[in-house]
């Protein structure tokens, strides 16, 4: 891969210091004032669009092995991350469970504001734990928000130690009690005659 890359600096050095440059055809007023220079001029002209086709050519050849060399190293690259990444998490080692993971990271980071070509084009394993851990996060907060949802609608807890609330039958009850005791004509009147007892 080194060479190649080597070949191809080399190649685009030539064309940038213009040793790549198309040759000219002779002109019709050559052939009009010289026919024999015209003719000399045109098989050298041949000659030299053959030799620039040719370095044309070996210049498509290079970028496109540079092309298909990088292509290999990046599909390597993804490969040795993926490795990575299913060292971390096992469990993405089961297709299912990592298409399941795949739609729950995406939706985490279009969350923070990541657009789905950027999401597509994450190649590190550890961007992708990144992501995970954004995710989790989201679905901790999500459930602390229903948990405070059912909180709100459930019923307040009785602290230890309250005042109970007297009901009609504890009145009346505490009334019977202190009429026993003192016996007075004017408890058992609070008796009878309370509206809260009836």
């Amino acid at each position: 891969m080194m060479s190649e890359r080597q070949k191809l600096a080399e190649l685009v050095n030539n064309v940038q210091q213009g040793n790549l440059t198309p040759p000219k055809e002779p002109s019709r007023e050559l052939f009009e004032s010289d026919p024999i220079g015209y003719m000399e001029a045109k098989m050298e002209y041949d000659e030299q669009v053959k030799a620039y086709q040719q370095k044309v050519g070996q210049v498509q050849e290079q970028m496109q092995q540079q092309s298909q060399a990088e292509q290999y190293a990046k599909n390597a690259y993804i490969q040795q991350e993926v490795g990575k990444l299913v060292e971390v998490m096992p469990e993405l080692a089961d297709p299912k469970k990592a298409e399941a993971w795949q739609a729950r990271i995406n939706k985490a980071g279009e969350k923070f504001g990541f657009s789905k070509e950027e999401l597509a084009a994450v190649d590190n394993h550890r961007v992708m734990l990144v992501l995970d851990a954004a995710a989790k996060y989201m679905e901790l907060q999500s459930g602390k928000e229903i948990v405070r949802q059912k909180s709100k609608k459930a019923r307040k807890p009785v602290k230890a130690g309250a005042k109970k609330i007297s009901t009609k039958s504890d009145v009346a009850r505490k009334q019977r009690d202190k009429l026993r005791q003192s016996g007075s004509i004017e408890d058992a009147m609070s008796l009878i005659l309370n509206p809260n007892l009836k």
